[in-house]
């Protein structure tokens, strides 16, 4: 274990991490993803569908959405933790499809947090990512 933090601090010495979201000195826990980006992951809001998860504009008792009352989507309930906007989409993106593997860290430690913090979470018999692309379209 002293090895190794020995080594990061050489290697934060010879090459300073730099946050793969703003492209500043990453300071904090993360290497590439500084305290500034990971505080601005925008949690969705208690206020939302409560059946799909879409969060309504205005501070509202949950409740279904025009869209589920119109057309109830096939699943019985489901829910995002983020935003997918600012610093979230970026980490998103930058983890899926420009190979940052080092925001992989992060952003499970938001999403345990995230997690935590959704309100009434139902069992789940499945949690899945966002898939990169729909079968088959390549």
């Amino acid at each position: 274990m002293i090895i190794k933090a020995v080594c990061r601090g050489l290697l934060d010495a010879l090459y300073p991490p730099i946050c793969h979201l703003c492209g500043e000195l990453s300071y904090g826990k993360y290497p590439h993803c500084c305290p500034v980006c990971f505080d601005s992951f925008e949690p969705v809001a208690p206020s939302s569908c409560e059946l799909c998860g879409e969060p309504f504009t205005v501070g509202q008792v949950p409740h279904l959405c025009l869209a589920c009352i119109k057309e109830p989507p096939p699943f019985k309930w489901c829910r995002g933790v983020f935003l997918y906007q600012g610093a979230v989409a970026e980490a998103l993106s930058g983890f899926k499809y420009k190979g940052h593997l080092s925001l992989q860290v992060p952003l499970e430690d938001a999403m345990s947090t995230g997690l935590k913090a959704v309100a009434s979470l139902p069992e789940a018999d499945l949690l899945v990512p966002v898939p990169l692309s729909m079968p088959g379209l390549r």
